[in-house]
């Protein structure tokens, strides 16, 4: 039996229509939709027709045996099974390539619809970003490249789904053009994640650094409240310094945010400045406190020996006079070394009870 692999088709009525007319379109397109219904048809039929070949031969084959030809319908029976053997395998490796074509066809149209859609939608936004954002060239190149990426991408699904509709391509090389396209979306919607998670940030880093600049203003003004309190004699010059410094980094910082487009780079160093500025004003204040409040305890304590012992009368008398010049480490150390000549080790005491 005679068998054809390829049909050459005439409709009738398409002459006479222009080719890239929808009228011609249409009527391919019907044409086409009823071959397509009658190869499913033929594919069964052909393999019917092998099958009832095969049963032929297997009958002759037997008749032989009847007459004692065994070596050569032997030799003929172990040809018809392997033939068999190779025919199933070819008919499961296709099947099987089939399945994978088929899931691959789907989830591959879902996640391309679903990246087209969220890169069109941040394509729409990329102005506003720039905007409010200082961009670079990469960060704003990338949407474009994401969207020729997605568009290939569909081009070639499109192009496979059509091969796979005119059935002149085993499902096992449909499957493996599939994977290579999925290969290709992974990689696009990879690249698509970064682009998100970067622009993201950008807003991110924003409200993080209005966040620190309320916890840096919070701050500073406990340093302010703490030196006010207390009542130093003398507030030491270097807490102005670097009070003055400290608000300037502020102001440098809300002037950042008040920018538009937001340098983040250069957001991030204003606050980092503001805040290592805060904190050393903060701790400059808190060892100064802390100072003079054991100096203070110290010539409090020493009170008591101060008519009994002039040397340390003495001492006592220079810590205070350092002590209200706003000396108050040097008046602490003179506190104590007058302390010591009665009570060796006072520092210590001292120390627990400013502590206590």
């Amino acid at each position: 039996m005679d068998v054809y692999t390829v049909a050459y088709i005439t409709v009738d009525g398409a002459k006479v229509l222009a080719t890239y007319d929808q009228d011609y379109k249409d009527l391919i397109s019907q044409v086409k939709d009823n071959v397509e219904a009658i190869s499913d048809e033929r594919k069964q039929a052909r393999y019917n027709e092998i099958i009832e070949e095969a049963n032929k031969k297997i009958k002759d084959i037997f008749g032989r045996l009847n007459v004692l030809n065994v070596e050569d319908s032997l030799f003929e029976l172990k040809t018809m099974h392997d033939y068999f053997d190779s025919l199933y395998a070819d008919f499961d490796k296709e099947r099987y390539s089939k399945k994978i074509y088929e899931d691959y066809s789907r989830s591959i149209l879902i996640k391309a619809t679903k990246l087209e859609k969220v890169n069109n939608e941040l394509y729409k936004k990329i102005g506003d970003i720039k905007y409010s954002y200082d961009l670079t060239d990469d960060e704003v190149s990338v949407i474009s490249e994401i969207k020729d990426e997605i568009m290939n991408i569909r081009a070639s699904y499109d192009k496979v789904v059509d091969i796979a509709r005119s059935k002149t391509l085993a499902y096992s090389k449909l499957a493996r053009e599939m994977e290579i396209i999925n290969s290709r979306l992974v990689k696009t919607e990879e690249k698509l994640n970064g682009a998100l998670k970067t622009l993201g940030s950008l807003k991110e880093d924003e409200l993080r650094a209005r966040e620190q600049l309320e916890e840096i203003k919070r701050i500073l003004s406990q340093t302010k409240e703490k030196i006010r309190s207390y009542k130093l004699p003398i507030v030491p010059k270097n807490y102005y310094v670097e009070m003055s410094e400290a608000m300037e980094a502020i102001n440098e910082l809300v002037k950042e945010l008040d920018k538009r487009p937001i340098s983040i780079k250069i957001l991030n160093l204003r606050v980092d400045t503001a805040r290592d500025l805060v904190l050393k004003v903060y701790n400059t204040v808190n060892e100064t406190v802390k100072t003079a409040k054991m100096a203070e305890t110290a010539i409090v304590y020493g009170n008591r020996y101060r008519v009994t012992n002039k040397e340390v009368d003495f001492g006592l008398i220079k810590a205070e006079n350092a002590f209200f010049k706003g000396n108050f480490k040097n008046s602490l150390e003179n506190a104590i070394n007058a302390i010591n000549i009665i009570e060796p080790g006072i520092h210590k005491k001292l120390l627990e009870e400013s502590q206590s």
